[in-house]
Parts: C-alpha cells; sequence; structure tokens
C-alpha cells in the first residue's frame, strides 16, 4: 500500500507539518526548502517502488493541470500531493485529496473565507489516513 515505516515516517510528516504551519499562517510556503523535501521524497519513493514515482508524477501533472485552468490551487499544492502520492500510493494519495477537500471546505465555512490554506488540510488528511491504514494493518 504504502512505503511508510518510522524513519519515512518522520522523513514525510516532520517537513510537512512545518509547511503547514507556513501555510496556516502566512498563506505562503518558502520555495525552496518545499522542492528539496519533494524530491527527496519523490527519490526516496522510487527507489523503493518505481510506480511510486509514477503516482507521484501523475499526481503532480493532473492536479498541476487542474490549478493552471481554474487558478485554485498553489504550486506548494501541487508538490505537497505529488510527494503524498509518493508516500501513500494511488488509493491513499486520491482518499487524501477527498479528505483535505472536506476540512478545506469545513475550514472555509467556519472561518467565512475564500482563501483556503490547503496543505494543513493535506497534512491533517496525511496523517488520518496512515494511522487508519496502520490501525487496519495491526487490528
Amino acid at each position: 500500500m504504502f512505503w511508510l515505516q518510522p524513519v519515512q515516517l518522520v522523513l514525510c510528516f516532520g517537513p510537512l507539518t512545518y509547511f503547514a504551519y507556513c501555510d496556516l499562517h502566512t498563506m505562503s510556503i518558502p520555495a525552496y526548502p518545499l522542492e528539496v523535501w519533494t524530491t527527496i521524497i519523490c527519490l526516496y519513493g522510487a527507489m523503493r517502488d518505481w510506480r511510486l514515482l509514477a503516482v507521484a508524477l501523475s499526481t503532480m501533472a493532473v492536479v498541476g493541470l487542474l490549478a493552471w485552468s481554474t487558478h485554485g490551487l498553489g504550486s506548494a499544492d501541487v508538490l505537497v500531493m505529488g510527494a503524498l502520492g509518493a508516500c501513500l500510493g494511488l488509493s491513499s494519495v486520491l482518499l487524501t485529496i477527498l479528505l483535505a477537500c472536506g476540512l478545506g471546505l469545513a475550514h472555509s465555512c467556519w472561518r467565512h473565507t475564500r482563501r483556503i490554506p490547503f496543505v494543513p488540510a493535506l497534512t491533517l488528511a496525511g496523517i488520518v489516513v496512515v494511522t487508519v491504514a496502520t490501525l487496519r494493518r495491526y487490528l
């Protein structure tokens, strides 16, 4: 399903939590650390299984086209979705994006705003998906 072991979990969600914090408070993410992190995550996923790199690149391509055509998502959102694709695999990243959309909608309704910091929603949704998948494996 996905390649997350304890070290990879920290490698994936540690920096992602920092990026979510930046996005929540400033509505922007520093580009250079995000690009380096995304590259590391995608290459590490490719070393584990080449299909994870294919998932990451296809996720970035599809979501990037959606972001370009609607002007609704930022480039950081696209990179984070691609990196999560390299971590979680196709079905889990689709579930993560769906859950993040719901969380973003709830945030928008709660704050009465149209601007949504989407990386925190992706981070929280990714943590929920990983937790549920881990619990299902051990229960």
